[in-house]
């Protein structure tokens, strides 16, 4: 079900779009999207549908992809000479990606299987989406980096997908839109728009980001900075990734857990990387026993794929959870969450010395740094932090997804979570890591 607020804050960009002025830019942009489906559809759909496309022109592939044709996405032609460089296998595979005697999740697993090559090079889940979007506008939205900002943003984006095929997040993710539309008596071409208006990411007038940057490049794009609701300001927040990534990914976030629900010793362990100084034997030993006998029948209540934007902070689970953990002997906040993250990704940040001082003078609390000394209070403090880090990431959620999205492209699986606790520790703890 889509819940209220989502559809509330989708209303609210919808009633916007339609009493565009000529003051609001964003909005005036987004209508004349919305305007122009019927004509690009009459134009597009039948050179996409079954049989035609078998014969398709390189030409007219190629000019679909330019915004003064499409009227709706701006990137889709970045890659447009690498993906047209084949025209018989680009052919081979456009007639399987329209073929409807195939499920969705089928034809797109084949397209871009989970492991082995892409059927073709360089095209990417925009494009593919985009051209089922306009041969099937009734039955498929659009799956692009701009979409999914928007989804993270408004609470729907799907938990439990991060590790499934192609195929498999975009049919799920396809139902969310379906649903979405439904409930808001609108198509999906409209809905697609809507992203961005309410994102500010992937429409012409925005500067776009529509697509993710060709591998092959070797650079992440150029970026404005980021400013975070709590007042830090971020410069080079790509280029800081990129470089924290290249040094210490292989060390900790690149190692995977496979019991999301029993805290095992490995997870203890990897700490030692996160300078959690759990550095011998016995420390290890007493940290991993005694937050496994404090957690691990607490973690199954709640969900693997928990999100800290759709999960209150407040929860009883949350606030039990971690407070469990600081009873354990040797553990306080940031060793409980260097653990933790591990096993709730997108909901547990690691909220470290610096990461909590931070928090806690930002918000006028800087007296509570002490408490978290004492594991009377630890917990009730580092939820208070939480609080604070959520809605930071609230406000930065369209920026840290396309983050995320430029790392994923180079091999670096970063939640936005992790990405936000890593742009916060480097701009504020005292060495200056990471910062050019």
């Amino acid at each position: 079900m889509i819940h209220d607020s989502a559809l509330k804050t989708l209303s609210k960009t919808l009633e916007r779009m339609r009493a565009a002025s000529p003051d609001d830019a964003a909005a005036t942009n987004t209508a004349r999207i919305v305007a122009a489906k019927d004509a690009v559809i009459a134009r597009y759909g039948p050179i996409f549908s079954p049989g035609a496309v078998d014969h398709l022109d390189r030409e007219a592939f190629l000019g679909f992809l330019r915004f003064e044709n499409n009227q709706h996405w701006s990137q889709l032609g970045r890659h447009g000479q690498r993906v047209t460089a084949d025209m018989p296998r680009l052919c081979e595979a456009l007639a399987l990606l329209v073929d409807e005697s195939l499920s969705v999740r089928t034809r797109l697993d084949r397209l871009r299987p989970l492991e082995g090559p892409r059927m073709v090079k360089g095209l990417g889940r925009a494009v593919l989406t985009a051209i089922l979007q306009v041969a099937y506008p009734d039955r498929y939205g659009v799956l692009n980096n701009t979409s999914a900002a928007g989804l993270r943003l408004v609470g729907l984006w799907p938990k439990g997908i991060s590790t499934a095929s192609f195929g498999q997040q975009y049919e799920t993710i396809n139902r969310v839109l379906l649903e979405a539309a439904a409930a808001m008596e609108i198509d999906l071409w409209t809905l697609d728009a809507l992203w961005f208006l309410l994102t500010g990411l992937g429409s012409p007038d925005f500067g776009s980001k529509d697509d993710s940057p060709d591998p092959a490049s070797g650079t992440l794009a150029a970026s404005p900075g980021l400013t975070l609701h709590s007042g830090l300001h971020v410069a080079d927040p790509e280029a800081r990734l990129l470089q924290f990534c290249e040094e210490e990914y292989d060390y900790y976030d690149g190692i995977v857990d496979v019991e999301p629900d029993r805290i095992k010793p490995l997870d203890v362990l990897v700490t030692v990387s996160m300078n959690s100084f759990v550095d011998n034997a016995t420390k290890v030993r007493k940290v991993h026993r005694g937050m496994a006998s404090r957690c691990d029948y607490l973690l199954p209540a709640i969900p693997v794929g928990a999100d800290l934007l759709s999960f209150e902070p407040t929860s009883q689970h949350i606030e039990g959870l971690l407070n469990a953990a600081v009873q354990a002997p040797g553990v306080l906040v940031p060793v409980a969450t260097k653990v933790l993250h591990r096993k709730r990704p997108n909901l547990i940040p690691m909220l470290d010395n610096v990461v909590l001082r931070y928090y806690l003078e930002a918000s006028g609390q800087a007296s509570l740094l002490a408490r978290t000394q004492d594991k009377r209070f630890a917990a009730s403090v580092a939820v208070k932090v939480l609080n604070g880090f959520r809605e930071d990431l609230r406000h930065a959620i369209p920026q840290v997804e396309s983050l995320r999205l430029h790392l994923a492209q180079r091999g670096y699986r970063l939640m936005p979570v992790r990405i936000l606790e890593i742009l916060v520790w480097t701009g504020t703890e005292g060495g200056k890591y990471y910062r050019s």
